[in-house]
């Protein structure tokens, strides 16, 4: 049962003596189920809280982790929280490493210290780390805007096996090697689309998760939400459906199915393209318009 083998497989993940110490309480601290991934964080931060004795979290920009009070409180889109509160205190944010809109200049070798140092920054003015029970972070943030954050930079990040069945059908159907496939089909007609329309900014993302980032100038990185709305609308008109996300309201999110087809990526790449020569007025003129 996942129940008995989630504890071995915790236990084998966690460094340091610790780890056995944190399974035995399990049956206090871990629920037989967990619905949703808003409830998986209000848990993880609870197991956190309830091991270290400690009060706060860290949080990041851009995250998205749910709409339960807690997780309004950690996600940085307001949005979904107007009108909602008061919510729980001891919730902190620090500068996620959104590498392409980084300070103007930087190299982004000297990005990764610039953002740890940002991270730094929440121990000194928000929590002393002494008092941070967990740091809660996306690898991958989605509704910030499909944004990786370096491999560098969550070196030190844990991961917890909570769906046995689902990586033993994961790995008995080769389902891994689908996204990546898909992945650098998409990424590589976005690079193609970067040089040749003048109004993607960056592109981005792992495997099967990419995004696609608008802007009215590649110099300034000025995003255009309203071409990034234009573009979502024509898509939907021709019956292909995506989704918008980012601070900024100018990315487009690719997460398809596993299991599309080559047929069907194929067809819906042609509808976004000509989606987005529509919407910047390509057709009719062989470039892009000026201050789209």
């Amino acid at each position: 049962m996942l129940s008995d083998a989630l504890p071995e497989i915790i236990t084998e993940t966690l460094p340091g003596p610790k780890s056995a110490a944190l399974i035995a309480r399990r049956e206090q601290a871990i629920p037989d189920a967990i619905h949703c991934g808003a409830e998986a964080d209000e848990n993880a931060v609870k197991v956190a809280k309830a091991f270290t004795k400690r009060p706060n979290i860290i949080v990041f920009s851009g995250a998205f982790h749910g709409r339960t009070l807690l997780t309004m409180s950690m996600t940085a889109k307001k949005a979904y929280a107007k009108g909602m509160g008061p919510f729980p205190d001891g919730v902190y944010r620090a500068e996620f490493p959104y590498i392409y809109r980084r300070p103007a200049g930087m190299p982004k070798k000297a990005a990764l210290s610039y953002y740890i140092g940002k991270l730094k920054e929440v121990f000194e003015n928000c929590s002393p780390a002494g008092y941070v029970a967990a740091i809660v972070v996306e690898p991958l943030q989605g509704e910030g805007g499909f944004i990786p954050a370096p491999i560098e930079w969550i070196k030190d990040a844990l991961a917890c096996a909570a769906a046995l069945k689902t990586i033993e059908i994961m790995e008995r159907d080769h389902l891994a090697e689908r996204p990546v496939s898909m992945g650098r089909k998409v990424m590589a007609r976005y690079e193609e689309w970067k040089q040749k329309y003048g109004v993607i900014g960056d592109v981005r993302g792992f495997g099967g998760m990419v995004g696609i980032e608008f802007v009215k100038d590649t110099s300034t990185k000025e995003p255009a939400p309203e071409l990034t709305k234009a573009i979502i609308e024509e898509n939907a008109r021709h019956g292909l459906l995506v989704e918008g996300a980012g601070i900024y309201g100018n990315v487009i999110r690719f997460l398809a199915p596993l299991v599309m087809t080559n047929v069907q990526l194929e067809a819906g790449l042609r509808i976004f393209e000509q989606s987005i020569r529509k919407c910047i007025g390509y057709e009719e003129t062989g470039h892009a318009k000026v201050g789209v």
